[in-house]
């Protein structure tokens, strides 16, 4: 199944299109195995610059996410995910900042 998703990936075909061929997953399902397991490249953990590169182009693109991710060399759904993941982080800081003043 991997082979044939790699093959149909780098031929061009679409994630709709792989899904039918394949049968046992979705367009996003696809997607996700392609962008988390099977790509090459650069797939490891966002550091710390490329966090702050982040927040910068996001400042300035919004959530263009492909546009954000062909300039940090990386996967739409990575810096997506990343983003979000980031956001919850920033809640959970004024979260405890919050407790932190009532119990002062």
């Amino acid at each position: 199944e991997d082979a044939v998703l790699i093959d149909r990936h780098l031929r061009g075909l679409r994630w709709h299109d792989i899904s039918l061929e394949l049968g046992t997953r979705s367009p996003h399902d696809c997607a996700a195995r392609w962008c988390n397991v099977l790509r090459p490249g650069n797939d490891g953990p966002f550091g710390l610059i490329e966090r702050a590169m982040l927040k910068e182009l996001y400042d300035t693109h919004g959530a263009r996410w492909s546009r954000i991710a062909s300039l940090l060399g990386r996967h739409p759904r990575m810096v997506k995910d990343m983003w979000e993941q980031m956001q919850m982080e920033q809640e959970s800081i004024k979260t405890q900042m919050a407790i932190a003043r009532l119990l002062r």
